[in-house]
């Protein structure tokens, strides 16, 4: 959560951060809402939490996969080196 908006920022650019912050703790916002619900009602079928573990997993693999489909930025992170210059005050 720390560098949510360092990663938007890169993936995005500055310009497009508030929009992408916006969009994204909307859909973290659903997800809180949603997901207890739905494991207590899976839960009580099952009388079991191994089916929510289970589908946990298989929600973190499948993310994982989905994120090598974001394209690759080569971006320089090494500082330019600046001329020397003399500055008179």
């Amino acid at each position: 959560i720390c560098l949510t908006s360092i990663i938007l920022v890169d993936l995005l650019g500055i310009d497009r951060l508030t929009n992408a912050f916006g969009l994204l703790s909307l859909f973290r916002g659903v997800a809180s809402m949603l997901g207890p619900p739905i494991a207590g009602v899976i839960f009580d079928m099952t009388d079991s939490y191994q089916i929510l573990f289970w589908c946990a997993g298989i929600m973190l693999i499948i993310s994982s996969l989905i994120s090598f489909l974001i394209p690759n930025k080569n971006i320089n992170y090494e500082e330019k080196e600046e001329p020397d210059a003399e500055y008179n005050i």
